[in-house]
């Protein structure tokens, strides 16, 4: 039982290590695209995909221990969240163990999701202000010089934060 329970903690503790490494990344690329620069937000971009296809495999093994884990147990083969799994581990040990890597990925799962919902905002704002630059370096497209009643009808606006009468 002991070492079935290892084999669920092993990916787990993995996974929390990898998302620690996501929120590092997620913290470097704001400071990236604060300082405008591409090639950096691009090669964090790659290691965070590394990062998630690892986290994928480890999520893998971790069903794969949880369900053989089960079955021995002799609760058939349906799907166990781990709060169920944590009820059903006979060792308080184990159910520590199980409980404290189990809060540690939640909260790193929390941190990496605003992290990255804020990278995203970040992200959009400064996409906007390119648009709106060149937009205003470049001058309206010939398409927008002109008046497009249909556009207008269907309820055509150009999405943008800046104001471009400003």
């Amino acid at each position: 039982m002991e070492s079935a329970i290892e084999a669920i903690l092993e990916p787990l503790d993995g996974l929390a290590a990898l998302y620690d490494q996501l929120i590092g990344l997620s913290r470097a690329k704001r400071e990236a695209v604060i300082a405008n620069r591409v090639d950096e937000v691009a090669a964090i971009t790659n290691r965070e995909a590394r990062l998630v296809q690892q986290a994928g495999e480890l999520e893998s093994k971790r069903a794969a221990a949880v369900q053989q884990l089960v079955s021995g147990m002799g609760l058939g083969t349906r799907p166990v969240r781990m709060e169920q799994l944590i009820r059903i581990v006979p060792s308080a040990e184990a159910k520590r163990a199980l409980q404290t890597v189990t809060s540690r990925l939640a909260e790193s799962t929390d941190e990496l999701r605003r992290l990255n919902d804020a990278n995203q905002r970040l992200i959009r704002t400064h996409l906007e202000f390119i648009h709106y630059s060149i937009d205003v370096i470049a001058g309206p497209s010939e398409d927008e010089a002109t008046y497009h009643r249909s556009l207008q009808e269907q309820g055509f606006s150009r999405p943008s934060q800046f104001d471009t009468r400003a």
